[in-house]
């Protein structure tokens, strides 16, 4: 279906969607072809991240650590299973979509307050994160 808004307007509507507020864009026709691109760029971006976080080693230093009150070995594993569930299905049911948000929500934190090689592991994990919470949003998990 193809949204023509008049005046070729850029239109929004807000919504919560598993508790978070959500604006999500109805783009105008003379964007579809851009708004494409831009999404399966984010597919692209998202297979390219999940591949070197993958490849990535656990930094030693967070083994055991607890920041933000999240056991840092347990928010990665927590996070990396909603993450694989997304790159293999192209989808998340709502149980992992809200875990994957309360994660997203710590991962925020937790980048603050490390640094040196968990700050990058963390900070890769966050950005991860939060472009599976805008494909799934803005439903452009499957073709």
């Amino acid at each position: 279906m193809r949204l023509e808004p008049s005046r070729n307007l850029d239109w929004w509507r807000r919504h919560d969607y598993c508790g978070f507020r959500v604006i999500s864009f109805i783009v105008p026709a003379h964007d579809e072809e851009r708004y494409v691109e831009l999404r399966n760029g984010r597919k692209r971006l998202i297979k390219k991240l999940w591949r070197e976080h993958k490849a990535a080693p656990f930094p030693k230093a967070s083994r055991g650590r607890e920041v933000a009150g999240w056991d840092l070995v347990l928010l990665d594993a927590a996070t990396a299973g909603c993450l694989s569930t997304f790159v293999e299905r192209g989808t998340l049911d709502t149980w992992r979509l809200a875990g994957l948000g309360l994660c997203y929500h710590d991962l925020v934190r937790v980048v603050l307050e490390v640094d040196g090689e968990e700050h990058a592991y963390f900070d890769r994990l966050e950005r991860l994160a939060g472009l599976v919470l805008e494909a799934v949003c803005d439903g452009s998990q499957r073709d």
